[in-house]
């Protein structure tokens, strides 16, 4: 009988020890971030094709012709003060306009940002999964993309 519970005592400690080195994978495959993952992956793969398919409109394209006509961050500064929007969405449009002259490279960049939004959300809210997705593809979150 001695010699059964030391055998069970080594194989709960294998165990325990074999759960330990793998436990990184967890995260990864976890019920809830595997479900946040797909949910994210929908919302980016729906906005891409409503990004491919949206006529950008005045203000979208006065906010990346703002950016890209300032020689400096300082002349763009100046260029905003009849604006009424804040500084840093201009200053990242500005980032983007020295590498490339594409408006579409603007719509990318709300793309990922309201991606890691919707992320953020769905991780981190009290709200159950159907709130979740009703939200995520609400009128706010998903037309704001478009």
């Amino acid at each position: 009988m001695d010699v059964l519970l030391k055998a069970n005592k080594r194989l709960n400690r294998s165990i325990l020890g074999l759960r330990k080195q793998i436990s990184w994978l967890n995260f990864a495959f976890q019920e809830d971030t595997a479900w946040i993952n797909v949910l994210v992956i929908v919302f980016l793969v729906l906005g891409l094709i409503g990004i491919l398919n949206h006529e950008m409109w005045r203000d979208e394209l006065q906010a990346w012709m703002i950016a890209r006509d300032s020689s400096s961050l300082i002349d763009l500064y100046n260029n905003l003060r009849y604006e009424g929007h804040p500084i840093l969405w201009y200053i990242f449009l500005y980032a983007i306009t020295k590498f490339t002259d594409n408006p579409l490279a603007m719509q990318l960049f709300h793309l990922l940002i309201a991606s890691g939004t919707i992320y953020v959300f769905a991780k981190f809210s009290p709200f159950t999964k159907l709130q979740k997705i009703l939200f995520t593809f609400g009128y706010f979150p998903f037309t704001s993309i478009i």
